[in-house]
């Protein structure tokens, strides 16, 4: 998402991973962080399922980009990475060998139901 963000910032067509036209739900890192902290301490979120806060409206990812360049006042464009071409580049670089078993999430819908956190903590503020 970085690379997105930095791309649509620099004026060069952001780069995708996966199928763009699949939706997602979102979560950012920090706010990520800061629950599992709160969970942690908690012995009564032990032995349980949570997930994360994540945005509540599914994106895909033609639609994130579009934000990104929308945000960076730059024309929407959008270049896709396919699968063969980061396994190829996987050989020289190590971090995207280590995105072949995640692909899954970006081929097909991965939507995330964070109603469970939300209700637990009520009055929970993520900083």
């Amino acid at each position: 998402m970085l690379l997105c963000l930095s791309a649509s910032r620099a004026g060069e067509a952001p780069h995708w991973i996966g199928n763009p036209n699949t939706e997602r739900t979102f979560t950012f890192t920090p706010d990520a962080g800061h629950t599992v902290a709160v969970l942690g301490r908690l012995s009564e979120a032990y032995s349980q399922t949570w997930h994360l806060p994540t945005t509540k409206e599914p994106l895909t990812g033609a639609d994130f980009v579009r934000l990104a360049c929308d945000l960076a006042g730059q024309p929407f464009k959008l270049q896709v990475a396919p699968r063969w071409m980061l396994k190829l580049m996987g050989i020289f670089m190590p971090a995207l060998r280590e995105n072949e078993e995640m692909m899954y999430q970006f081929e097909y819908d991965d939507h995330f139901n964070s109603s469970k956190i939300e209700s637990a903590f009520t009055g929970f503020r993520i900083e």
